[in-house]
């Protein structure tokens, strides 16, 4: 039997909010990488990231011949119940980057930054041509939501030799927060906090790699292998869950007097 043609791009990018069954997949695949690389049990990550469940998105890369998901980011959205878990694992770890005022009123408030909590590609796609092509496929994404949404800055916690390989490769979309030294973190022997200012590196990008600029902030490029994330439809979500409240966390008091409580997790 002859298949049918398609003209549909071998892989595509997706959005789901974290606590949607739809994006069960994706989070196995992060969890079972996170085991492989850091030896990270799904209970360590259940108690690490499920504080943000309600706060978070996923954006992911499908391979649609195989049925498969190739690669994945987890987003935390700004919001007034838990904070985000870079800024907070930042508190605890790097305690000294407080001593620059300028560092925390940019960079670590956390009410116009996102939380880039993980960006993992599947084993199977870890070849230099697989992995470059997903890699940009999700910088692509975060970087058009984020630009839609009006947020400028992303903040990490990135293992040392990962920050090294996407700042040569990527024209160093992220620096290390200034002040901050490698340490183990979550079975990372060394991990550094870092951030990206969207803006300088688009402007960055424009002068050095007018190729990759295109393709990072005009989608424009690997079109043909990859269908990008559909920004308008993406809107949506990142606008549900911008209007959720987990009421289990409110006293009987604060809800009654604030039943629409909104969390404010999108910029205006």
């Amino acid at each position: 039997m002859e298949l049918p043609m398609t003209n549909s791009p071998p892989f595509s990018v997706h959005i789901v909010a974290v606590n949607d069954p739809e994006a069960k997949r994706a989070l196995e695949l992060e969890a079972s990488l996170f085991f492989k690389e850091f030896g990270n049990t799904s209970e360590q990550l259940a108690e690490e990231y499920g504080p943000y469940e309600h706060y978070g998105v996923v954006i992911y890369v499908a391979d649609n011949l195989n049925n498969t998901t190739a690669g994945l980011t987890r987003i935390i959205m700004p919001n007034d119940r838990v904070g985000l878990k870079t800024v907070n694992d930042i508190k605890k770890l790097w305690p000294e980057l407080y001593a620059d005022p300028e560092v925390v009123r940019t960079l670590l408030t956390g009410r116009d930054c996102w939380d880039i909590g993980t960006l993992v590609i599947a084993p199977e796609y870890q070849a230099p041509l697989a992995a470059g092509l997903v890699s940009l496929a999700l910088y692509q994404s975060v970087a058009r939501l984020a630009q839609r949404c009006q947020v400028n800055i992303l903040i990490a916690l990135v293992d040392n030799i990962v920050h090294r390989m996407t700042h040569w490769k990527f024209h160093a979309p992220f620096e290390a927060i200034p002040g901050a030294m490698v340490k183990p973190y979550l079975g990372s022997k060394a991990s550094l906090p870092v951030y990206s200012r969207i803006s300088e590196w688009e402007t960055r990008l424009h002068k050095v790699d007018t190729a990759l600029h295109d393709i990072i902030f005009n989608a424009s490029g690997i079109e043909g292998a990859v269908a990008p994330l559909p920004i308008d439809s993406a809107m949506t979500i990142i606008d549900d869950v911008g209007k959720v409240v987990d009421v289990r966390e409110l006293s009987l008091e604060e809800y009654s007097a604030n039943p629409t409580t909104d969390t404010h997790l999108v910029n205006p």
